[in-house]
């Protein structure tokens, strides 16, 4: 069976307007032994609100129950490309500053299904055939306000993989929750490298290898609005050598990653 909510909210309001024209003097008095009719228009009023009420409603709690799938056949990129003060990630634009980034991305195919219950949600995502190039670089010697606060900023990352494909699982509420991840790669060349230097932040990030099979599985909980993420990784027909540290506001992580034929790593990240 169809029902469509607008059929009851234009209902709704034509009974708005039979009302508002009750409501006028003239036709007050020549209705006022229509009072039975009046009350009638009330409750049809009232009945319509209900029914798309509680349609919504029902059609909120059936989207939460079933699985979308959506499939991409298509290639998908994207380009851009910026040339002014304060590009990429900086999100406050200094004084005396100039920036330039540029990304792109290619998928050949990526799907997605995912489902969700109550508090608990799952998501499956698989990607072939991806290649990304990512660049950026930003200075500048004083801050929005004109005090002196030199910052720099670079990052680069060339990176293809044949075939990927994760899991997550997320559960919980405002006040507690947690989460676990589980990815796997086919076919994975990387390199990457990022500096950020400020008073604010100090990032230094070093990326560079490949292997043939690659496994990621990470942990995160939440607590009081602290939030820990650790993550385990390994690889089978690989060279690899990675070593990640970075602190900013309300935010620390490290990690590391060392392999040759065989790899294991590990990254720790905390927000609070």
């Amino acid at each position: 069976m169809y029902v469509d909510t607008d059929d009851y909210e234009a209902l709704n309001a034509r009974i708005c307007q039979v009302l508002q024209q009750l409501q006028d003097a003239s036709c007050l008095a020549a209705c006022r032994r229509r009072g039975t009719l009046v009350a009638k228009l009330y409750e049809l009023s009232a009945y319509c609100d209900h029914r798309v009420s509680a349609l919504q409603e029902g059609e909120r709690q059936l989207q939460q129950r079933q699985s979308a799938l959506t499939v991409d056949y298509l290639p998908r990129h994207v380009n851009s490309y910026l040339i002014k003060p304060g590009a990429g990630r900086v999100h406050r634009v200094g004084m005396l500053g100039a920036g330039v980034g540029g990304s792109f991305r290619f998928d050949a195919v990526e799907a997605t299904l995912s489902s969700s219950v109550s508090i608990l949600s799952a998501t499956l995502n698989a990607r072939v055939g991806e290649v990304a190039l990512k660049g950026q670089a930003h200075a500048s010697l004083l801050d929005a306000d004109g005090d002196f606060a030199p910052q720099l900023i670079v990052y680069a990352q060339a990176s293809a993989t044949l075939a990927q494909a994760s899991l997550t699982l997320k559960g919980g509420n405002s006040l507690l929750g947690a989460s676990v991840r589980a990815s796997g790669s086919l076919g994975v060349a990387y390199a990457e490298a990022e500096a950020v230097l400020s008073a604010q932040e100090q990032t230094l990030k070093l990326k560079a290898g490949a292997a043939a099979v690659q496994g990621e599985v990470q942990c995160a909980f939440e607590l009081f609005g602290a939030k820990v993420t650790i993550t385990g990784s390994g690889s089978l027909g690989s060279a690899q050598a990675e070593l990640t540290y970075s602190h900013k506001n309300r935010e620390w992580e490290f990690g590391s990653k060392l392999g040759f034929i065989a790899g294991l790593g590990f990254h720790v990240k905390v927000e609070y």
